[in-house]
């Protein structure tokens, strides 16, 4: 387990460790819910700019299903979200089996895509200097 904060991931990475990043966050947490699939990743760089300061290959990959084990209800008012990004935590309740937090069984489909190469590049800080 590696800490969450960028220079934990990135001494991991130097030191020839796999690292395995959810790109939406808390985001993802308060816009997807059953039966929707989706990624909030468009606006989300740091994946690449890791990848392109340290040369580390990038395999993306995707679990199907997770919304059918577990939902998130959150309120309809934004405080649980404001809370979650101001303090930089998950705040949500999670519903499962019989309305509790208890998981559905249901099948999860992990899928794999190649892995993306990337050439390590010098990060625009240091090119600037």
């Amino acid at each position: 387990a590696v800490e969450v904060g960028r220079a934990s991931v990135l001494k991991s990475l130097q030191s020839g460790d796999s690292v395995g990043i959810i790109p939406d966050g808390i985001a993802g947490i308060f816009t997807v819910n059953a039966p929707d699939e989706v990624i909030n990743c468009l606006k989300r760089k740091g994946i690449a700019r890791l990848a392109l300061q340290t040369g580390t290959a990038v395999v993306p990959s995707y679990a199907l299903g997770n919304t059918d084990i577990m939902q998130a209800w959150f309120d309809p008012f934004g405080i649980f979200e404001k809370f979650s990004r101001r303090y930089r935590t998950s705040l949500f309740l999670p519903i499962g089996r019989w309305g509790l937090p208890i998981p559905r069984r249901a099948n999860v489909t992990m899928l794999f895509g190649a892995p993306i190469l990337v050439e390590k590049r010098p990060s625009h800080r240091s090119r600037n200097r």
